[in-house]
């Protein structure tokens, strides 16, 4: 049975869903279909309790000649937006969609009755780690509104202290990257694309390491940017973090991935085309380093117009199968619960399904804030 911490605010298990019992439907196409991108944002610091819609990510930027760089060390945040949203971590998107999509009346555009799926793209590659029969442990918290399944990312811990050597990609990026000063102390910039997987609609949200550099857009100066709530009253959104009109929603194809590692290390393996899959992130920045900490002039590949990315697809097909299968296994379990629940995973080849303690202390949160319910509400034409 799985341990705490992944059981706390859980009771018992209400289903469960063994690996062997996965059985795909050999038929489905794997390709990601009517791709789109939704919206944007970034989050600011905690203590300005902000967020900039739709933001921009970080400009990409990097050394040209060998440079030294320090390694990570320190306190690193590892969910921004379960730190700034601890009800509902799936909030910031909700309310970036709202802002992005909205009439001239006020009322969002996007509906999201039809849509299936709404997760982080770390929930999904998870669930493909566990249809490819990985052991590694892990969490996911859901909650349905009418029939869409919200998946959220779950953490043990909201920070993470760096003391012994773990690599140099935060200080990489740092040094490889800059921000337009309207998102200036930003700790993460996040990006949502929708499309169709296997029939399933899916609403995924990612986190973007930065873009390639473009025609900037000119920023409003500060007194014009607005602090304009979301909602149609008028009025601070509920968790009271204010949302700010600025930038512009970067165009797919600036879009990058990040990666660094020693000079003996491939960058374009598997794993990190699989995380580009998923969000079909064009461009792949590697930056790889000596022993010493030097890092050679980073590297540019643009996977999507190379083919890697449809590569890995085909490469990977019966997985892809599998983990719609166990979506839609999920879907059965989760939609059928008049309550909340998590899926739990520990590393024994079987994905349980927990009801989740409602009065629990330190639970959940509250989820999907009242007023972010109606876009699941609003009739679109």
């Amino acid at each position: 049975m799985p341990k705490a911490p992944l059981l706390k605010g859980l009771l018992l298990p209400i289903g469960e869903i063994p690996l062997d019992s996965i059985h795909p439907d050999p038929n489905i196409s794997c390709t990601k279909k009517d791709l789109k991108t939704i919206t944007s944002y970034n989050l600011l610091p905690k203590k300005e309790k902000s967020m900039v819609v739709p933001g921009t990510p970080s400009i990409y930027k990097p050394p040209t000649t060998p440079m030294h760089i320090p390694p990570d060390s320190g306190k690193y945040i590892l969910d921004p937006n379960s730190l700034i949203f601890p009800n509902c971590t799936l909030e910031p998107l909700l309310r970036a969609i709202t802002t992005t999509t909205t009439t001239t009346t006020g009322k969002p555009k996007v509906n999201l009755t039809t849509t299936d799926l709404i997760t982080d793209r770390r929930n999904l590659r998870l669930l493909l780690g566990f249809v490819s029969s990985s052991k590694k442990p892990f969490r996911i918290d859901v909650e349905v509104i009418h029939s869409t399944v919200l998946l959220s990312l779950w953490t043990s811990s909201k920070t993470n202290f760096v003391g012994q050597f773990q690599g140099y990609g935060h200080s990489f990026e740092k040094a490889a990257t800059w921000n337009p000063r309207y998102v200036r102390g930003s700790i993460i910039h996040n990006r949502a694309v929708r499309y169709t997987l296997g029939g399933i609609h899916i609403l995924l949200r990612y986190e973007v390491d930065a873009c390639m550099p473009g025609k900037p857009p000119a920023p409003a100066p500060p007194h014009n940017l607005t602090n304009t709530p979301t909602n149609t009253n008028h009025q601070s959104p509920p968790s009271g973090i204010k949302v700010i009109h600025s930038g512009t929603l970067v165009h797919p194809h600036r879009i990058i991935e990040i990666k660094t590692g020693p000079v003996s290390k491939r960058l374009d393996n598997s794993k990190n085309l699989e995380q580009m899959w998923f969000s079909h992130t064009p461009i792949l920045c590697t930056g790889q380093y000596q022993p010493d900490g030097t890092f050679l002039p980073a590297r540019a590949q643009n996977m999507e117009k190379e083919g890697r990315l449809e590569q890995w697809e085909r490469d990977n097909e019966e997985k892809i199968r599998k983990l719609v299968r166990v979506l839609e296994m999920v879907f059965e379990v989760v939609r059928g619960v008049p309550h909340r629940c998590a899926l739990v995973h520990d590393g024994d080849g079987v994905l349980r399904v927990y009801q989740v303690d409602e009065n629990a202390k330190g639970g959940l949160g509250r989820g999907v804030p009242r007023d972010l319910r109606a876009l699941w509400d609003v009739n679109v034409k």
